[in-house]
């Protein structure tokens, strides 16, 4: 893997996890 390819899939996890955080967040504020 080039090292953009890295720091591409590092950047889509760090998204995914996060958009997970915020949906859960939203719910336990709701």
């Amino acid at each position: 893997l080039s090292w953009r390819t890295t720091s591409y899939l590092s950047v889509n996890v760090f998204n995914y996890l996060f958009g997970i955080g915020f949906h859960f967040a939203r719910l336990a504020n709701v």
